[in-house]
């Protein structure tokens, strides 16, 4: 992967492992920064990968990674509800910066089904950006 990775790690209950990783910019459309193509840009998204099925080298690929949610400025913590059926996973997400106090304001958002998208660069909580 191209870029900075920002975010943390955790595996799931279902064992596979979790990262999120945030964009590089404050309000830009993350494929406009390193990437080819947007299925090769993981910037602003939390991916997942099954770390146990990897051989060869010890080096984790594009390919190896599944984007879990995407349209995420910066998640800085998630973790499972663990006590519903499907152990759901919530996510913080931080709004960008410099529209003035708490404008856009942080997040706490619900994954409801895998490639989700939460709305960044295009809008933020309750605010457009764009």
């Amino acid at each position: 992967m191209d870029g900075i990775l920002r975010g943390i790690s955790y595996f799931g209950p279902d064992k596979l492992l979790y990262m999120s990783v945030g964009t590089p910019c404050n309000t830009c459309y993350p494929e406009d920064q390193t990437c080819d193509t947007a299925d090769e840009c993981f910037f602003g998204t939390i991916i997942r990968t099954n770390v146990s099925s990897i051989s060869g080298s010890n080096m984790l690929t594009e390919s190896d990674w599944e984007v879990y949610a995407k349209g995420i400025r910066n998640s800085v913590g998630f973790d499972w509800q663990r006590r519903t059926r499907k152990s759901d996973l919530w996510f913080t997400d931080n709004g960008r910066d410099w529209w003035g106090d708490d404008r856009p304001p942080c997040e706490v958002n619900h994954i409801g089904e895998v490639g989700e998208h939460f709305g960044f660069p295009f809008c933020g909580a309750d605010i457009l950006a764009r």
